[in-house]
């Protein structure tokens, strides 16, 4: 029988989905991170949660990129595992591939950016240089671009538009352009938005709540993808089923 160790950094597409996808599977253990906390200050109870796998009979492992156990123990200790995971960003990604096939990193940057816009015009794009390295963008390429993963962003959305490229440190500095309706600003779920609306204390990686004239593009593409499903136009949606079945044909 599988016995699963589940492991994730919350965010609202997992804290939807991944209950959904799991329905019915054997969770034994389970070790959530708080959104918003960095997994380094959280690394001796999490290194401390893996080292009693074994003998709490996990079989199998279902983890995102932040919370990769392989980050945390050595390979060595966790040998018996290297075959039996699951990659959460990962099964969400091959949803994408789906919709609209195998394409290059900056061609789903682009198409995801032209379905946030939905036909309005940009001028100006404001990319958030915190945390958009945390997270793989669905691709067929590596990136590469002489001011990184925030530049190659910076480059491709901008020239969707024609617009105006910027980079800043942070949301707080993006959000100096959000009375601009011709703004778009590309930030990655983990740079802030949580702490955009704190009196409310809800999620604003949602197209539906965000609370400024400008428009927001978050990354990766599967949160993006979720904005979209939530506005009510966008023609994909996630196939639960279908990725359960993905889960299943994984844990063997």
């Amino acid at each position: 029988m599988r016995k699963i160790f589940l492991t994730y950094r919350q965010n609202e597409l997992f804290d939807k989905y991944v209950p959904q996808i799991l329905d019915g599977l054997s969770i034994v253990g389970t070790f959530i991170i708080p959104a918003g906390t960095e997994v380094l200050d959280v690394k001796d109870e999490y290194s401390q949660k893996l080292s009693t796998l074994s003998e709490c009979g996990v079989t199998h492992i279902i983890h995102d990129d932040t919370c990769s156990p392989w980050d945390f123990l050595s390979d060595s200790s966790l040998h018996e595992y290297r075959n039996k995971i699951v990659r959460l960003d990962r099964l969400f990604s091959s949803q994408i591939y789906k919709w609209i096939g195998r394409q290059t990193v900056a061609d789903n940057l682009k198409w995801f950016a032209s379905c946030v816009a939905n036909g309005k015009p940009v001028k100006k794009v404001v990319v958030v240089k915190k945390s958009i390295n945390d997270h793989d963008c669905a691709g067929e390429e590596d990136i590469s671009h002489p001011r990184g993963m925030q530049g190659f962003v910076a480059e491709k959305v901008g020239e969707v538009f024609k617009a105006e490229s910027v980079m800043v440190d942070t949301l707080k500095e993006a959000l100096e352009f959000a009375h601009e309706v011709e703004a778009m600003i590309v930030a990655d779920r983990h740079s802030g938005i949580k702490e955009v609306m704190p009196r409310s204390g809800k999620w604003y990686d949602s197209l539906s709540n965000w609370p400024h004239q400008c428009m927001l593009f978050i990354l990766p593409f599967e949160t993006c993808a979720k904005q979209l499903i939530d506005r009510g136009t966008f023609p994909y949606s996630f196939n639960v089923d279908e990725m359960r079945d993905e889960v299943l044909m994984q844990l063997v």
